[in-house]
């Protein structure tokens, strides 16, 4: 709770994914062995920064828009890539009682980014849905971090 307050425009790699790592356990907590979060992440890229708060969205709507059952667990890889991304992708399982989604979350992180950044958030849908999320190597004079 204290981290999501935190009102910082930017965080560090690594603290994202302590708290995405902690939000994973809860859904374990939930889902059991149904579901897996799997991190490849490279080490380099840990003090790289992202938006507060991003990956655990993305590992949400993961869970939200898929089936996550005995019969069909939910793999979240959540990786780093050769071009300074974050890239979170799970093989597409749709629930057949679709929840309404207006994409709110999704819309959100693509224009904070374009804002801040001049950044582009990539999705794609095939069979597996992936988001890449850019990370920051850098950050501008007069943003604020935790």
């Amino acid at each position: 709770f204290r981290y999501t307050i935190g009102n910082k425009e930017i965080v560090k790699l690594e603290d994202e994914l302590d708290f995405t790592k902690s939000y994973g356990d809860l859904m374990k907590i939930r889902y059991g062995d149904n579901l897996k979060i799997d991190y490849q992440i490279n080490d380099m890229y840990l003090n790289y920064y992202i938006l507060p708060v991003s990956l655990q969205l993305l590992v949400e709507n993961a869970i939200k828009h898929n089936v996550v059952s005995g019969k069909y667990p939910l793999r979240i890889i959540i990786e780093t890539t050769d071009n300074t991304c974050i890239r979170v992708s799970n093989i597409i399982q749709p629930k057949s009682n679709v929840e309404p989604c207006e994409g709110i979350g999704l819309m959100n992180l693509i224009e904070r980014y374009s804002l801040l950044f001049q950044q582009h958030v990539s999705i794609s849908s095939n069979q597996i849905f992936s988001v890449e999320v850019p990370l920051i190597k850098e950050l501008k004079s007069g943003m604020t971090s935790l």
